[in-house]
């Protein structure tokens, strides 16, 4: 796939639209990517990415990138979790752990927003949705699901790109794919990403992301792109676990929380 390399004007008005123009990929030096990933570690509600991984999620068409005056200004990846291909990574993995027939995978790709970094001088001119469209026109048809875990509200983008707020206990085999319980496994945790002290998990209904009184710093929410996609995979896990939830989730933590894997799970409570 083509990777998604753009320029930013400097003087880019700030606009529902903000105009993108095609850029070189090959202009996208070693240092550039270094300094990206130097600033996404600095961010406390985001989970650091070795600069390897981000430039190679984006030579894969995974992720867009925004430049100006020779500099990333606005980063966002679509990662694929697991896509429903025969031989894909996760969906074996997982089926063999719960003891199902491999050949029995779902039905659903599952993608996830990760990584997602918008410079501060250009935070507000709509960087990141802009960003965020050409991979959600490329990757997010009716065959697939978007998720993602969130703390708080750092960016309205995925509520103005559609999605919606679920309860992670609602769908528990598909939220899973992106948290588990910290107390269940907490041997493994070190090798994921938990959220800052006192953050927890939201277990409640959808709210609207301009909601005048909901805390969205005291929560990390579960985000999906389409409740009804997420519904009938949910049901599809979960027959593939034979409803068994705790097996279904050490198979998760078993595919994921260990060294080489590109897609961070995090460890929730």
């Amino acid at each position: 796939m083509e990777p998604l390399t753009f320029a930013v004007h400097k003087d880019a008005p700030c606009e529902d639209s903000l105009p993108l123009q095609p850029f070189p990929q090959n202009a996208i030096s070693e240092a550039m990517w270094e300094e990206l990933a130097a600033q996404m570690a600095g961010e406390r509600t985001l989970i650091p990415y070795p600069a390897a991984t981000l430039a190679r999620r984006h030579d894969r068409g995974y992720a867009a990138v925004a430049i100006c005056d020779e500099q990333i200004i606005g980063y966002t990846s679509l990662s694929p979790i697991a896509l429903c291909s025969p031989g894909d990574y996760t969906w074996k993995t997982i089926t063999v752990a719960v003891d199902s027939d491999p050949a029995s995978i779902p039905s659903i790709d599952v993608f996830e927003f990760t990584g997602s970094w918008t410079d501060p001088r250009w935070r507000g001119k709509r960087i990141n949705l802009a960003l965020r469209l050409p991979l959600a026109r490329r990757f997010l048809d009716h065959h697939a699901l978007g998720i993602g875990g969130m703390v708080g509200l750092t960016s309205s983008v995925l509520a103005h790109l559609g999605w919606q707020v679920l309860a992670w206990n609602s769908v528990p085999f598909v939220s899973s794919l992106s948290a588990v319980p910290y107390c269940d496994f907490a041997d493994q945790a070190g090798m994921g990403w938990r959220p800052p002290e006192g953050v927890i998990p939201y277990q409640g209904p959808n709210i609207p992301y301009n909601h005048p009184t909901h805390r969205w710093e005291k929560f990390c929410h579960f985000w999906v792109s389409e409740p009804s996609v997420a519904a009938q995979l949910n049901l599809e896990l979960a027959a593939l676990a034979r409803g068994d939830l705790n097996c279904w989730q050490a198979a998760v933590v078993a595919a994921f929380a260990r060294s080489g894997t590109s897609h961070r799970l995090a460890f929730l409570g």
